[in-house]
This record gives structure tokens, sequence and C-alpha cells, in this order.
């Protein structure tokens, strides 16, 4: 399946550990839907020094207007857990935007 080998590279170039599951299409409408992959980050710490700095700045179109939702909603969601909440306060602080510029993670870090 092409989508679960592309999601296996990009789990990779990250260097994240965590398995990439495949799932078969539940709508029942006469279209071959095909099989999805979906990779699930949960931890804390890979979202916020992995996940984040890998798209940050490297999308372009609906794919970047889908991440800066997903980010914010992370930071408006009242059932988000607060410390996560943080990974959208450092990205509107634009501390995401100068680590793209100078790989450094300290500041990120500190937030921990």
């Amino acid at each position: 399946m092409r989508d679960y080998e592309l999601l296996e590279k990009v789990r990779d170039s990250m260097g994240l550990k965590n398995k990439v599951y495949r799932f078969k299409s539940s709508v029942k409408d006469g279209y071959d839907r095909g099989d999805k992959a979906i990779l699930i980050v949960r931890e804390f710490y890979q979202l916020k020094n992995i996940v984040i700095p890998f798209f940050n700045g490297r999308l372009d179109g609906y794919k970047k207007e889908q991440f800066e939702s997903w980010v914010e909603k992370m930071g408006s969601d009242i059932d988000v857990p607060i410390r996560f909440r943080k990974i959208a306060w450092l990205y509107k602080a634009g501390l995401y935007d100068e680590f793209s510029k100078t790989g450094d993670l300290s500041k990120l870090r500190s937030f921990d």
C-alpha cells in the first residue's frame, strides 16, 4: 500500500518509533476506497520537539492550512491537557519559526 509506505518513510525520517496502522475502509457504498494508513503520535515530547518542528514551514496550500488549524485547535480545545496546549502557545509565539532558522531546540526544551 502506497500510503503505508509513505508514512513509514515520514516516520523514519523524523526518527519516531511509532507504529503505522492499517485500516480497511468501513464505507460500503460501492466505491473501492482502499485501505487507510495512519501514524499516531501522542507523546508530548515527540509532538513538541519532533513533529511540529518537522512540518513547520515545510507545508504549502491546503496542507499548511490543515496543520495550522490542528495546532490552533490543540491550543484552544479545553479537552486538550494544558501541557499539550503549550505547544500551540509556543507556535503562536514564533519559537518554532526561530527553531527553523537556528536549529536550536533549547528554548523549546525549557517548556517541558
